[in-house]
């Protein structure tokens, strides 16, 4: 007799904003089954996810059902079944960066018990006993007492998983749950999936675009694609060319350029501090010197909370560092001011897709490159809209133009980003985990126009926690642990 499902979708469609978005998705769950959802952007694995954790409803036109089997009687509606389903997303970590709470590592976790954002009422001292065992499962007693907003992308992450788990639910759905997080904190947090895994309370279901993110304890895959599941089967035939990067057309890239201006960055005993708790000043980065060269091309490397992000935002002027210090943005031989060195740089940063307003339309987003804001552009001339759609085209996002961001899929906001950073035409490119949320196909598209960009001159400097994210005219490595360069070498890929 097959073990007894636990949830199922009967041929169920869903539609949003008047487009069927999942079409005749047929699906069962049972007891000690774990699933990975593979497919492109856009294919509809957030949106399924979605419907499994009660956030979507089918179609009310659709001939289908969805059944929860967690009691001893069937329901088809997720009412009734808090704490029983728990959801960590991209999306949702979006949600806490929006906001200005005062919340610290712990205060989230507690958060979980009651599964509301803040916390209105006193938790009691079984749950902090286990808010504090769970942080200390996950080795994250240094973000205790942190403030979340001075948490990097990953340190924040494994916090909302601390959350999710909080509950004891019986089914954890993780959407891209490793994005942002370096490889040390990556194994270690497959390894912590895999022992929930072994016993045996939780099942999970998850999204991944690269193998190596997929906890080895799962058993089961199903392939997503234009909004229908189409393919499923034990993990062991999961087919690795699903996460491949497929061959890229290269014989439509635009001529070389070679008159766009070099950028030539100077950074000089540079100390920067964010505020702490109750006041208090955290020390972010530590006696920062380095210069890059016209024509340099530079990794940025370290752990999650290094201060890979926070040296990028220096670069860029979101930050400043403290008195003493100094950092020189030149233009051949001309210093430019904050606002000036501005005009010639672009950046693309998980902080940057948090700040973007969802009701703006593709192209409204894109031109807002311009100005270097995040919303609309205000009146613009032809040419400027000329730009506007060579970028688009070059993303491959014409055909969403007028589509709200809202519409489109996580790594199809990310290629927006791509494009309005673009739709000024750079020196320098400033990439924060560009290539995280994005399928093979699209990673490879995207490496190979930042090829193309180091043809045209332009200067890239790039955070990644993924080596083989790294275009081949990257030059050379600075390496960040706790805040200090602890290393500065040519990049060799080898």
């Amino acid at each position: 007799m097959p073990p007894q499902a636990l949830l199922e979708l009967n041929d169920i469609d869903v539609t949003l904003n008047g487009e069927t978005v999942l079409r005749n998705i047929s699906w069962r769950i049972h007891n000690g089954e774990n699933w990975v959802i593979v497919g492109p952007n856009g294919g509809g694995k957030t949106t399924l996810l979605r419907v499994i954790g009660g956030r979507l409803w089918p179609s009310p036109q659709s001939r289908g059902k969805r059944l929860y089997h967690f009691e001893e009687k069937s329901c088809q509606s997720p009412v009734g079944l808090d704490g029983q389903i728990a959801f960590l997303s991209a999306e949702g970590q979006q949600h806490y960066l929006r906001q200005d709470w005062e919340l610290t590592g712990e205060e989230i976790v507690l958060t979980g018990f009651a599964g509301t954002a803040l916390l209105y009422e006193r938790p009691s001292a079984a749950q902090r006993k286990e808010a504090r065992s769970l942080i200390s499962r996950l080795h994250l007693k240094e973000l205790a007492g942190m403030n979340y907003h001075h948490m990097s992308h990953g340190e924040l992450r494994k916090i909302l998983l601390a959350r999710a788990l909080a509950g004891s639910p019986r089914v954890l759905l993780l959407d891209e749950f490793c994005h942002g997080l370096d490889a040390s904190s990556r194994t270690g947090l497959l390894a912590l999936i895999n022992q929930i895994i072994g016993q045996g309370s939780v099942q999970v279901v998850l999204t991944a675009h690269r193998r190596e993110e997929i906890p080895s304890a799962l058993t089961h895959f199903a392939h997503m694609a234009d909004g229908r599941m189409d393919k499923q089967g034990g993990i062991d035939n999961l087919p690795q060319n699903l996460f491949g990067q497929l061959a890229v057309n290269k014989s439509n890239r635009r001529p070389a350029v070679k008159n766009i201006p070099s950028m030539e960055i100077k950074i000089v005993k540079s100390n920067l501090y964010l505020d702490g708790n109750g006041g208090d000043l955290i020390k972010i980065l530590k006696g920062i010197n380095w210069q890059i060269q016209p024509g340099e091309n530079w990794v940025v490397a370290g752990p999650n909370g290094a201060g890979k992000s926070t040296l990028l935002r220096l670069i860029y002027g979101d930050v400043t560092c403290a008195s003493g210090g100094k950092v020189e943005r030149f233009c051949g031989e001309t210093s430019l001011s904050v606002l000036e060195a501005r005009q010639r740089m672009s950046c693309i940063s998980v902080d940057l897709q948090v700040r973007m307003e969802v009701d703006v339309k593709v192209k409204q987003a894109v031109a807002s490159g311009f100005i270097g804001g995040v919303g609309l552009a205000g009146k613009m001339s032809p040419g400027r809209w000329r730009r506007v759609h060579i970028e688009l085209k070059r993303l491959g996002l014409e055909p969403l133009g007028d589509a709200t961001l809202e519409q489109l899929s996580y790594g199809q906001v990310r290629k927006v980003l791509f494009a309005r950073a673009l739709v000024s035409e750079p020196s320098l490119l400033l990439l924060d985990e560009p290539l995280e949320g994005l399928d093979g196909q699209t990673r490879a598209e995207i490496i190979d126009l930042l090829e193309q960009l180091g043809q045209e001159d332009r200067q890239l400097i790039m955070a990644s926690h993924h080596r083989e994210d790294f275009p081949s005219i990257m030059t050379h490595c600075l390496r960040l642990e706790k805040g200090c360069i602890v290393s500065v070498e040519k990049f060799r890929f080898a």
